[in-house]
């Protein structure tokens, strides 16, 4: 697999033998394109989704709030595996994992008239994509607590005092291409930086989740 466009194309050889060229592998469970973007993945994940949504559909005889729970345990974790790696930011990839918890709610007795935000409001859910959100902060919390990945602060970058970097706020990378803006360290800078300080400066992760829970209400 070749990534960027300043690659030289060669052709690499293996005891005399050519290797073919992809332009998609998994690893790790992440169908990683060489474009790096999500969409075939998202059409992997989505695809497996609606599957054993219709599976459950010819199974399950009583569509109740069983159903839903259902929806939760067998098909929603497939669509949130590693969402901090994938994160979708073309609409169209949003709309297509969204897809599926739309037509899951749909299935429910009673929910079929009902607008998506009526639905989700009557089964105590909220959307795929403000869950993923909840993963981000989580995993950036983590982060800074940790050291795993580097999160520059604006601190770090400006020696002047400002309240900014008084708040402990994080600062973007200047980036070239809309895939490297879309990247973790990058995504998640506006999101944690609106988080109020008290929830940012939690004392373990179960605390800083409870509160993120509370802040966002869900």
């Amino acid at each position: 697999m070749k990534f960027g466009s300043g690659n030289t194309n060669k052709v690499y050889t293996l005891l005399g033998n050519t290797l073919c060229e992809s332009t998609c592998e998994k690893d790790l469970g992440i169908n990683i394109s060489n474009d790096l973007k999500s969409t075939e993945h998202v059409k992997a994940v989505s695809g497996k989704a609606h599957r054993v949504l219709s599976s459950l559909k010819r199974t399950v005889t009583y569509r109740d709030e069983v159903f839903i729970e259902l929806y939760k345990i067998y098909v929603r974790p497939l669509l949130e595996a590693n969402t901090v790696v994938w994160n979708p930011a073309k609409e169209s990839d949003i709309k297509k994992i969204e897809g599926v918890q739309r037509r899951a709610l749909r299935c429910v007795k009673g929910f079929k008239d009902l607008s998506y935000p009526d639905r989700l409001n009557k089964s105590g859910m909220v959307t795929l994509k403000e869950r993923r959100l909840k993963y981000d902060m989580v995993q950036t919390y983590r982060c800074l607590e940790k050291g795993d990945i580097k999160l520059e602060k604006v601190k770090e970058r400006h020696r002047v005092n400002t309240r900014c970097a008084e708040n402990e706020n994080l600062v973007k990378e200047k980036c070239k291409t809309n895939v490297r803006q879309q990247y973790f360290s990058n995504r998640i800078v506006n999101d944690w930086n609106h988080l109020p300080i008290e929830v940012r400066s939690s004392e373990g992760v179960h605390s800083f989740k409870s509160q993120l829970t509370m802040f966002y209400g869900f």
